[in-house]
Parts: structure tokens; C-alpha cells; sequence
């Protein structure tokens, strides 16, 4: 940004110093000789013309500038995005159990509501285009709390399900399948107090299989949060302090 500042800086003086190098010499000329006006009148086109050329030269500067800035946007996003699936694959194969598991990001939408925004293992889930407010279900929760949660579902009735962890009856009903999860709050890197969503690791099996539980993969989870987040603000999927670039948050 400050570059780019000094080099507007530098063109407007080129600028200035043109106009006046064209008018003064024409002004002088005019007022010494009324027969120099029609002098002082090509001098001043030329210099129109010059300030002319230089604006537009500077116009198209600006959107070689911008052509780069988006192109290099576009290629940091495509790469942040394919290195969190890669993550959330490794999360996956790292289940204590060794048993089917499914792992997704999600992020907070406009509406303040955690949204799934990257998964693995879920392209067909019922509960993949689900909405989750502060406190309702495991990764509610997690946001709400800031605290890592793992839950063994299996062992839940739904009248706890409705009534502790806050699931209506869609939530309960398009979730039935997940028996156990663990669900890690991810935080901002510049302010930690700032959550910017959860990841997520579950599973059809019980917690007693799946061992979600096991502190060598709550530790392994919480590690990866902070890869996540690293690639989130490369692929700008989240706004950093002063960027209108962003998305998710």
C-alpha cells in the first residue's frame, strides 16, 4: 500500500512540474508580446495534451496493478482452500479408532450462524447445509464456549439433545447418524479472544470406537486449528484488521 502511495506521489509531481513548465514560459511570453498569444496558446495544447497522456497513462497502471493484485488473490485463495481439504484428510486418517470419520471447517456467516465452508467425507450428508447458532449442538458450543467439546451422542436421549444442547427437531433429525464428535474453536491469530469458527471431526461410530476423546487427537486437533487459520487469512476467506477482502467473517 505504501508503495503504491509513493508511486502516485511521483506521477502527480511529474504531473505539476509539466503544467508548469508548459504555462510559465507561456504566460511570460503573452504578457511580453500580444502578437505571442497564438505561441502561448500551442504551448498550453501541448501541455493539456501532456497531462492528458500521463493521466491516462496512469489510469491504465492502475488496472495493470489491480489485474496482478486479483490474479494473485485468486491463485493464494485456490491454494489456502486445497491444503485445508488436505488437512481435514489428515484429520480424518488420524482417529484414534481407524474407523469412517467425517471432518469439516466451518466459519460464521453474516447472519452470525456457523455454516459448514470446507468438508471431507460429507458431500452427500444430510447435515451438511445445516445452520448453527452459539450453544446448539457440539460446535455451538465450542464457539460459544471457546472451549474444545466432544460429545458421545450415542449415549444422549433427545430430550437432552433438545434441552442441553439446544438441537431442534431438524438439527436432531438430520444429524442422527453422528454417534460421537469432537469440535475445536478457531481462533483469530492476531486476537485470541476473537473466535472465527470451528473444526470439526465425527463419527457414525460411538465414542468407545471412534476414542475421539483421546488426548494425543485433542491436541493433534488443536494443532491443525492453527494451520487452518493460517490458510484462511492466505486465501483472505477471512478479513484481516483494515481488509475489505474477505469472506466467512
Amino acid at each position: 500500500m505504501l508503495s503504491n502511495f509513493k508511486v502516485i506521489k511521483a506521477e502527480w509531481r511529474i504531473i505539476i512540474a509539466t503544467v508548469i513548465a508548459y504555462i510559465i514560459p507561456g504566460i511570460v511570453t503573452a504578457v511580453g508580446s500580444a502578437v505571442a498569444w497564438w505561441i502561448w496558446l500551442l504551448i498550453t495544447l501541448g501541455a493539456v495534451c501532456t497531462l492528458y497522456v500521463r493521466i491516462q497513462g496512469y489510469s491504465r497502471y492502475r488496472k495493470w496493478r489491480k489485474g496482478i493484485a486479483d490474479k494473485t488473490r485468486a491463485q493464494n485463495r485456490a491454494i489456502a482452500e486445497r491444503e485445508i481439504k488436505a488437512i481435514l484428510r489428515i484429520v480424518i486418517n488420524a482417529v484414534p479408532g481407524k474407523i469412517p470419520a467425517r471432518a469439516n471447517v466451518m466459519l460464521i456467516d453474516e447472519k452470525e450462524q456457523l455454516y459448514i465452508a470446507y468438508q471431507e467425507g460429507m458431500d452427500s450428508a444430510e447435515d451438511l447445509t445445516l445452520r448453527w447458532e452459539k450453544y446448539v449442538g457440539s460446535c455451538g458450543d465450542a464457539w460459544g464456549s471457546g472451549k474444545q467439546r466432544i460429545a458421545d451422542l450415542d449415549s444422549i436421549d433427545e430430550t437432552t439433545l433438545e434441552i442441553t444442547w439446544k438441537m431442534d427437531a431438524e438439527h436432531r433429525a438430520r444429524t442422527s447418524k453422528v454417534k460421537s464428535i469432537i469440535s475445536t474453536p478457531i481462533r483469530d491469530i492476531d486476537n485470541r479472544d476473537i473466535l472465527i469458527g470451528v473444526l470439526n471431526c465425527d463419527s457414525s461410530e460411538t465414542l468407545s470406537r471412534s476414542r475421539l476423546n483421546e488426548e494425543a487427537f485433542r491436541t493433534t486437533m488443536v494443532k491443525y486449528v492453527e494451520i487452518i487459520v493460517g490458510f484462511l487469512r492466505l486465501g483472505r476467506i477471512i478479513k484481516e484488521e483494515g481488509d475489505d477482502g474477505g469472506e466467512g467473517i
